[in-house]
């Protein structure tokens, strides 16, 4: 088992402070973010969660993930199940280079998200799609219904998302 897995595993799914102690102990390694990405569909009980948890924090203090690892956690994401994991992932839309590829699965992905009973996961999977569309202008008619739904939606942090995706546009 690697130690990045192990540190994983003592992720309950809230003390995010065992994440960031992974990350100052392994986080200098060249394989932490590919190793994360390679991680973040995994079923083991909170390991997904962290690991994706992990890549957004990366990402958010200028990290970047190589093509490669944009590949693969794009083609993963139909296995990345759990609310948590699949929050950070939209959080993470902004930061990361869609592959043509994988841009039509990143979209049927969201589309799904949109109609989620977590209002965070609803907004996130929103302005995720605002992230797409402005890479792949053919998703912006999907990406303005979501907007406009989300302007709509009975959740003030769902509408207040909404409001800051609008002006971004």
């Amino acid at each position: 088992m690697s130690a990045l897995f192990e540190a994983l595993c003592e992720f309950d799914g809230k003390a995010v402070s065992i994440l960031s102690e992974a990350r100052a102990r392994l986080g200098a390694r060249a394989s932490f973010l590919p190793d994360l990405v390679g991680l973040a569909s995994s079923q083991t009980e909170h390991v997904g969660d962290g690991a994706t948890w992990l890549i957004k924090n990366c990402l958010e203090n200028g990290e970047r993930l190589t093509p490669e690892a944009t590949e693969v956690l794009f083609s993963s994401l139909n296995e990345i199940e759990t609310w948590p994991a699949q929050l950070h992932i939209c959080q993470s839309f902004a930061y990361l280079d869609v592959p043509a590829t994988a841009a039509p699965n990143a979209a049927d992905w969201l589309d799904g998200l949109l109609q989620h009973t977590r209002p965070f996961l609803r907004a996130w999977s929103m302005d995720a799609y605002q992230h797409l569309a402005m890479q792949y202008p053919r998703f912006d008619a999907r990406a303005d219904a979501a907007l406009v739904k989300a302007e709509r939606d009975q959740a003030a942090s769902v509408k207040a998302r909404a409001r800051h995706a609008r002006k971004r546009r």
